[in-house]
This record gives C-alpha cells, structure tokens and sequence, in this order.
C-alpha cells in the first residue's frame, strides 16, 4: 500500500514536471521560431552573396588555376550552406511549420555547376591551344586536332549560350578564330602532302 502511494505521488510529480516543460516550450517556441527565419533569412543572404562571387574571372582566362581554387572554396561553402538549409528544415518540421523553399539555394548550386563546367572548359581550351601551337607541326594530329577544335567550339557555344559572360564570350572568340585555322591544318597535316607542295 505505501508503494502504490509513493508511485502515485511519482506519477503527480512526473505529470507537473510535464506540464512545466510543456508550458515552457510553448513560451519558447514564438522566440525560437523567430531565430530560425532570422537564420534562414541570413543563410539565404550568403547564397546570394556566393553566387554574385561566380560571376566575373575574365582576367584569369590565360591561367585558370586561381579561379579554380577559388571555386573549390566556393563548393565547399555552398555544401556547409546546403547542411544547414537541411537542418533549418528539420527545426522547422518540428516546430510545425511550413519549410522554407530553399531557391536561391538551388540556383545558386545550379549556376555553380555551369561555372565550374565553364573554367574546366577553358582550361581543356587552354591546354589544347598550347599543345596545338608549340609542338612540332609533324608530331600534331590534324585529325585529332580538327574534332578536339570542333568540341572545344560547340562547348564555348553552349556555354556562351547559358552564361553570356565576359568569359564565355573570350572562350567562343577563340575557339571560333582557331576553328577558322583547321582547315589549313588539315591540309598541312595530309600524310599525302610532300615536302616538294
């Protein structure tokens, strides 16, 4: 008997300690809630921020290596921002609200896969070009050369066509001069040309 009288007054405690903390998170919540948009609204500011940072690098065309690194920092803060978008949804699920639509978030990540695709783009480019006009002309496949050129300007097109940036239009100058070259290569490059043509 004096068991069940001391597990009753444990149960009264437990449901008053309840009560309290029910009546507690329910005073926090409003507050918290509050923070969570200001973070959110902060998080949505830095991904427009990263993706204002994408834009520009013309003046790194001939070595791409700085924008290159610049972008692998920028993927690595685009992923933290990505984590903590996942999580302000989680909060959110909890607290019974609506989750936020994360659409800059997904632009921004959009865009910055399209940059990256550019600066590889101009650094295969780069490479090409370099080979193309340094080694002897007799060790240069003309062939080879001619569908690497031909690539090299559909992706500068391309590219140029979603981007229309400073960059894009450089890369596109340049494949379309070079890819006005190849036909002369070609010829050039013919293993039935002698050296008395």
């Amino acid at each position: 008997m004096v068991q069940l009288d001391d597990l009753r007054s444990v149960q009264e405690s437990y449901k008053e300690e309840t009560e309290a903390v029910d009546a507690f998170v329910a005073s926090r919540v409003g507050e918290m809630t509050q923070q969570l948009d200001a973070y959110i609204q902060r998080l949505d500011e830095q991904v427009l921020q990263l993706h204002n940072q994408l834009q520009g690098g013309a003046s790194h065309f001939e070595d791409p290596s700085a924008v290159k690194s610049e972008l692998e920092s920028v993927k690595q803060r685009l992923t933290q921002l990505d984590e903590l978008s996942k999580q302000y949804t989680e909060y959110q699920t909890l607290f019974n609200l609506m989750a936020f639509k994360y659409l800059n978030l997904q632009a921004t990540q959009e865009h910055f896969a399209t940059v990256e695709s550019l600066w590889t783009a101009v650094e295969k480019w780069n490479e090409l070009y370099q080979t193309a006009m340094t080694s002897p002309f007799f060790e240069v496949n003309a062939e080879e050369l001619s569908k690497d050129a031909a690539v090299a300007f559909k992706d500068a097109y391309a590219l140029h066509k979603k981007l229309s940036n400073d960059v894009t239009a450089v890369l596109k100058d340049r494949t379309a001069e070079f890819k006005l070259n190849i036909p002369t290569v070609l010829e050039l490059g013919n293993p039935a040309m002698k050296d008395r043509h």
